[in-house]
């Protein structure tokens, strides 16, 4: 079956490829970092992205979606360049950068189900809740990692995310199931009709608590 949704395919074909990247991104940041709890947590990061990276394969495979050869020659050169810069530029970047990244993938994952939802297409919801829900996890970890630096109203302010600011609605303490989920990350990106990834910026304030 080939898909009639150029969006969602586009979604697909970007979130295999910059899995990679992130996932790339993680070694040098398990690398760089000392404390051997840290380094294990980062690792386990990085072995969810590829999992996350096998579970788009398969269905791109199954909808005829080809890999983007644009897509992966710029997620490889992104991957590795932030997986260098891990050794050089400290603590607090990386765990911050990788935050405010996992917050904007937790919505690739929620629009993806909303996309397949319009075409009748439901079976797939589970899967990509539960991914939505472990990029959140992700971002979760790292802004608990750095909530207490002086540095982070700083970088909030500049680039838009931190303990105040989120890039989805999602409130893990008070989730909704996957059955009630489409009240996360809805835009006119999903209902309407505008191309290419879109990062809307939530308030704490304005997350969805069942």
């Amino acid at each position: 079956m080939k898909l009639s949704h150029p969006e969602l395919i586009d979604l697909m074909q970007r979130a295999y490829s910059f899995e990679k990247a992130a996932a790339f991104a993680y070694q040098g940041h398990a690398g760089s970092v000392k404390d051997k709890i840290e380094k294990k947590a980062i690792k386990q990061i990085e072995t969810d992205e590829w999992n996350h990276r096998r579970e788009v394969l398969v269905l791109m495979q199954q909808y005829d979606v080809p890999v983007s050869k644009n897509y992966e020659m710029r997620a490889h050169i992104i991957g590795k360049v932030i997986s260098a810069s891990c050794y050089v530029i400290g603590w607090f970047m990386p765990f911050y950068f990788a935050g405010r990244l996992e917050s904007g993938n937790v919505c690739e994952y929620f629009r993806m189900k909303q996309y397949f939802n319009s075409l009748g297409i439901t079976e797939h919801d589970q899967l990509l809740y539960d991914m939505g829900i472990k990029e959140k996890e992700h971002e979760i970890y790292f802004l608990e990692g750095i909530k207490t630096s002086k540095l982070l109203p700083f970088f909030q302010k500049w680039f838009g995310w931190g303990d105040a600011e989120s890039f989805n609605n999602i409130n893990l303490d008070h989730k909704y199931p996957v059955e009630e989920s489409e009240v996360y990350c809805k835009t006119q990106e999903v209902a309407g009709q505008t191309a290419g990834p879109v990062l809307d910026s939530y308030s704490v304030k304005e997350q969805a608590v069942k």
